[in-house]
């Protein structure tokens, strides 16, 4: 994709007519070269074009997205209803913000690199990016969250052009930015260039009602331009509403899993602290299903409790490292026939963990005696390594463990 260039900058404004700042389309025009140089009208032509709908486009779903969203329910409640409208008018009506949200789909998949799941058309429904869009025009990033007047919805019903010449230059600025963008028009350009008409037409409109006013001047159009290729050009991961990402990432590689915040993606996380790839779930259940490596493995509190307990105990009335190895492998292999799998992977590593914290301070014991009896040379340096490796292992499982409790207080909390 090239920009074309032959016409002169002057000859092109020319042909827009009169009655408009040739400097703010010149500004426009370099707005759209930036697009074109860096690839981003590219990458979101080729999200267009190779777009397949995330979730069924039925009736139903449209139904539930409309409930999620509380622009849509609004819209609703001032006359601007579904059955009203007609997906292919030219009118401001329902789908006119419908749009609006499909369009900021294909933003969101552009920014993430990858097709979008239901949640994350969700995220994007349930948002009130639309409402910042309307309420704050350029600076949209910068507004804080707030919901349209009821006025508004009438509003936009009443806003015409002032004229013929203000509507034909509408069409022409569109014709020469879409001609910056494609060396040639075939069923997808032109499919692309009618959405993109259809967007900035409402945000001219949105643009109109906001500035206060009922008729679209030239003005309005441009402001309409830039504001459509700041929404292209900008990240909107930071905007969406990640309260819909209620599940949680695995790693098939090492078994890990991690419940998402509130405010954080999927797509944040890169890989596992092992290396593995991670998959985005609902649940544990289903991830099951799809990655048949998985096995779950979840801690029983009560079994990691009793493990500590178990090797503890052992560890104060034998007092032997060896011997209390070999116990503790008796247990487990006793306890891990009669008990759930989360109580054998509680009470497994509960024995390790508690195992491991009486071997560094046995060993630690015998390093503190040789520097108290002047013995330094005594401790070999073995002796000093088998501890650096416990004391290692130690705060892998400490680590562990902590993370089993400070998931469970979230989810008792969450509860």
């Amino acid at each position: 994709m090239a920009l074309r260039t032959n016409k002169s900058i002057k000859g092109e404004l020319e042909n827009l007519g009169i009655g408009f700042d040739f400097e703010s389309v010149r500004n426009l025009i370099s707005d759209m070269q930036y697009l074109v140089d860096n690839g981003i009208y590219g990458n979101f032509f080729n999200v267009f074009k190779n777009w397949e709908d995330p979730v069924n486009v039925s009736a139903g779903m449209q139904n539930e997205l409309q409930s999620i969203s509380p622009l849509l329910t609004q819209a609703v409640s001032n006359g601007l209803t579904p059955e009203k409208s007609n997906i292919f008018s030219s009118y401001v009506d329902y789908y006119s913000f419908y749009h609006l949200y499909r369009f900021m789909e294909w933003v969101y998949s552009m920014n993430l690199g990858r097709g979008l799941q239901e949640e994350d058309v969700k995220a994007i429904f349930s948002s009130n990016i639309i409402e910042k869009i309307i309420l704050g025009q350029e600076n949209f990033e910068h507004v804080s969250p707030s919901t349209l007047n009821d006025s508004f919805f009438q509003d936009i019903k009443e806003v015409i052009w002032t004229d013929k010449h203000t509507e034909k230059f509408f069409d022409k600025l569109h014709d020469l930015l879409i001609s910056k963008s494609f060396n040639q028009m075939e069923d997808r350009e032109i499919a692309f260039k009618r959405e993109l008409k259809r967007i900035a037409k409402f945000l001219t409109v949105c643009c109109t009602v906001g500035k206060g006013r009922r008729y679209i001047t030239t003005i309005e159009v441009i402001s309409s331009y830039k504001l459509l290729f700041k929404i292209i050009k900008m990240d909107i991961r930071h905007l969406v509403n990640t309260k819909e990402y209620k599940g949680l990432l695995i790693c098939p590689v090492c078994n890990g899993y991690y419940y998402l915040q509130e405010d954080e993606i999927p797509d944040d996380f890169i890989q596992c602290s092992c290396g593995g790839n991670l998959v985005y779930s609902m649940s544990l259940e289903n991830v099951k299903h799809y990655v048949g490596s998985f096995k779950e493995m979840v801690m029983d509190e009560k079994g990691l409790i009793a493990g500590a307990i178990t090797s503890l105990m052992f560890g104060l009335i034998f007092n032997n490292v060896i011997l209390i190895a070999l116990l503790i492998g008796i247990v487990t292999i006793i306890m891990a026939k009669n008990y759930t799998d989360g109580f054998k992977y509680g009470f497994l590593t509960g024995n390790i963990s508690g195992a491991l914290f009486f071997m560094a301070v046995f060993i630690s014991s015998i390093i503190l005696s040789g520097v108290k009896f002047n013995q330094i040379p005594s401790i070999g340096g073995s002796t000093i390594f088998i501890f650096i490796m416990v004391v290692g292992v130690f705060a892998i499982y400490c680590r562990r463990i902590w993370t089993f409790m400070c998931q469970r207080s979230k989810k008792s909390a969450a509860d």
